[in-house]
């Protein structure tokens, strides 16, 4: 019987299918399924808005340093005339009997200083009330709780500006900063108040209003990234 033969060539038996390897029937090729498209390639994402935001906190962080160093430079400066009279006033208060106070004003007070022109400034108004005058214990007391009041302020500004650059700087964090603006920036626009009251004995430098700005901008600069 040749090979490959359906029949059986003595009865005309279908014979059965040839087995492949194992005894088992040999598989016919198996139909090739469709090809899968490829899948379009992604688009390449848009650039986030938050792209600017590392510049914007660098700004921010740099603003921050520059408001604190502008915050250890004078801001109020003293009239010369009255600078140097004021070193022969503890010897007239001496002889009234006003007491043994610092009467002596230096030519410029940075923020942590106003506590000792506050000081001399209230020698002073003791002496006026000594000599008849009315309303130097007010004043004294206005011009004490404005001196620490930005003193309490500049360090809070201080201590919150310096921290809150480096973690925006490094973390994106920018609470810190911001609080450290606000605080500065009140207490920048408190000694404005305080060099208003002053006139004719001190004035105030241009570096509180300097710093004013810088802390206003770090805190846009930081708010603005923020919603970026």
């Amino acid at each position: 019987m040749p090979d490959g033969s359906a029949f059986c060539g003595k009865c005309g038996t279908r014979l059965a299918a040839p087995a492949g390897a194992g005894g088992r029937p040999t598989a016919g090729p198996t139909p090739s399924k469709a090809a899968v498209p490829n899948a379009a390639p992604s688009r390449p994402a848009a650039p986030p808005a938050a792209a600017k935001a590392p510049a914007l906190a660098v700004a921010a962080a740099v603003l921050a340093a520059a408001a604190v160093v502008l915050s250890l430079l004078p801001w109020l400066e003293v009239d010369p005339v009255v600078s140097a009279a004021s070193g022969y006033a503890g010897g007239l208060a001496s002889l009234l009997g006003a007491g043994d106070g610092s009467f002596s004003f230096d030519e410029s007070y940075a923020v942590w200083a106003l506590p000792s022109f506050a000081g001399a400034f209230g020698d002073y108004a003791s002496l006026y009330g000594a000599l008849g005058g009315e309303g130097a214990g007010a004043a004294s007391a206005l011009v004490g709780g404005a001196a620490w009041g930005c003193l309490l302020l500049w360090l809070a500004g201080v201590v919150l500006l310096a921290l809150g650059a480096v973690r925006i700087a490094r973390s994106g964090r920018r609470g810190a900063l911001v609080a450290g603006a606000v605080a500065m920036a009140v207490c920048a626009a408190v000694f404005c108040g305080l060099s208003g009251l002053l006139d004719g004995i001190a004035s105030a430098t241009a570096f509180p209003l300097m710093c004013l700005a810088a802390s206003v901008a770090a805190a846009v600069c930081a708010l603005a990234a923020k919603r970026g």
